[in-house]
């Protein structure tokens, strides 16, 4: 499931580390041919290595951490002194760590404005999807959706960038509201939700009156309520002799 082509590590260190059932082929170099090789695990087990001239193979399979060594005899079955032990690590394929990088607090947009979102992810194997789940007012969910691949390959960590675009609403009116969360998926099938955040709708006018963040949304200062503004006029236009 993990969608990881076969890989070739090649050394003199023997340490093995793969999620549950990954097969691995070990195979034993000599200077001259060999005889009869075995794979010795720490719970006792040996698995037996085909040896053909000067190399020898055998294939176990990951299941829990461990060790094993090697015991081999030249052709002459002679014992080949290999005192060297290699550790077997399992790798847990935990669900995707998930980040919000924006935004990631309830925030404010202008009616005609792109509203951006991001969001990081992070899988020890390889990641699938990331999904934007959003909610306009009492409208049906929307969900946007980016793979996450690379050269037919899963990648272990991606940045996933999603746009609202507010202007293709006509009806997009202040005091209406946006509920959004992100999603992770790995190859696995298993998902990482974040928490649910708002954006709410701003009026216009206070965008044009106050101006806009390069960066941030349209955040900030929404002006005096419109009363406190005739009482601020009356108040001058009473005082105006003085």
């Amino acid at each position: 499931y993990t969608g990881l082509k076969e890989r070739v590590i090649t050394g003199l260190d023997g340490s093995i580390e793969g999620v549950e059932g990954t097969k691995v082929d070990v195979t034993l170099v000599a200077t001259a041919p060999l005889g009869a090789c075995l794979l010795a695990l720490d719970n006792g087990q040996t698995i037996a290595m085909k040896s053909v001239g000067n190399e020898a193979t055998g294939t176990l399979a990951v299941s829990a951490d461990s060790d094993y060594g090697i015991r081999a005899t030249d052709a002459r079955q002679n014992d080949i002194p290999f005192p060297a032990r290699f550790s077997i690590h399992l790798l847990k394929d935990e669900p995707p760590k998930l980040e919000v990088v924006y935004p990631t607090i309830d925030t404010k947009v202008h009616p005609l404005e792109e509203a951006a979102f991001a969001v990081k992810a992070e899988d020890t194997v390889g990641l699938s999807e990331l999904r934007l789940h959003s909610f306009y007012n009492q409208e049906k969910e929307e969900i946007q959706r980016i793979s996450c691949g690379s050269n037919g390959q899963p990648m272990l960590d991606k940045v996933g960038e999603f746009i609202i675009d507010l202007e293709k609403r006509s009806n997009a009116v202040k005091g209406d509201t946006i509920l959004f969360h992100f999603e992770a998926e790995d190859t696995k099938g298993q998902t990482s939700s974040s928490d649910m955040y708002a954006v709410h709708v701003r009026g216009y006018e206070i965008f044009t009156a106050y101006g806009f963040h390069p960066v941030m949304p349209a955040e900030g200062y929404e002006g005096p309520a419109l009363i406190n503004v005739i009482g601020a006029m009356w108040d001058l236009h009473s005082k105006k002799n003085t």
